[in-house]
């Protein structure tokens, strides 16, 4: 396992700003004030939860692109980022929303060009339903107060082991109702749960190789799970 390889599998959702900034030519910009803003108009409010929080993994997807994405600090009320019952196919888990009554989840708006969207579906579409979320407790940092926001919720649910959701100690939270882990801690609470007696280094590579693994220990993960129940959702297609 290289370094690279063990730091995307363990350290999931990877460095997040706690300011505004808009992510251009693989550069964070911070955001100090409203006029600091690029114009919303035509853009999609996305909750970002887990890595789509970090310009890290944002320069992934988008490389040196020269179109500005904003991504905007806010509070969400009665939600948190929980683990989700799939790995990734770089060795994570991921993280999906799941409600939480009580917690207030410090998150971001990605505000996405048409072009942006597109290709955060491709980057989405294996694990995930893209939503649309009503009836909103969300304050952000800049930008327009909002009711409603779009999701991706994970398509198999949120991984529980001992019947409840595993929020991710990386993401700040008041009040959270269930105890967060790591990601490395995570990690090895499914191998336990898998009963994998190798390494977690051996097991996290095993994982990331192969497909038909990676598929069984992500079943393993999903005979314990919570989907995601909220009243005011709507599924969209992962289209324009």
């Amino acid at each position: 396992m290289t370094p690279e390889q063990h730091y995307r599998a363990t350290q999931y959702p990877y460095a997040i700003p706690d300011f505004s900034f808009v992510f251009k030519n693989g550069e964070v910009i911070p955001i100090k004030a409203a006029d600091d803003m690029p114009a919303l108009n035509h853009r999609h409010p996305v909750i970002a939860c887990g890595s789509n929080l970090s310009h890290e993994r944002l320069k992934q997807k988008y490389g040196n692109d020269a179109e500005p994405l904003p991504v905007i600090r806010m509070q969400l009320k009665k939600f948190d980022t929980v683990y989700a019952a799939h790995f990734a196919h770089y060795g994570a888990i991921p993280a999906t929303l799941h409600p939480s009554p009580g917690t207030i989840v410090s998150l971001a708006l990605n505000w996405l060009s048409d072009g942006q969207l597109a290709r955060m579906h491709e980057t989405e579409k294996d694990n995930y339903h893209y939503c649309k979320l009503d009836n909103l407790e969300l304050t952000p940092e800049f930008g327009p107060p909002l009711q409603s926001a779009n999701a991706y919720i994970s398509s198999t649910g949120c991984w529980t082991p001992q019947n409840t959701p595993i929020p991710l100690a990386a993401v700040p939270a008041s009040n959270r109702c269930w105890e967060a882990l790591k990601q490395e801690d995570a990690l090895e609470l499914a191998q336990r749960h898998i009963k994998d007696r190798h390494p977690l280094k051996t097991f996290i590579m095993e994982t990331v190789n192969c497909a038909q693994t990676r598929q069984s220990h992500a079943a393993a993960l999903q005979n314990t799970t919570h989907t995601f129940s909220y009243d005011y959702l709507e599924k969209l297609e992962m289209g324009l």
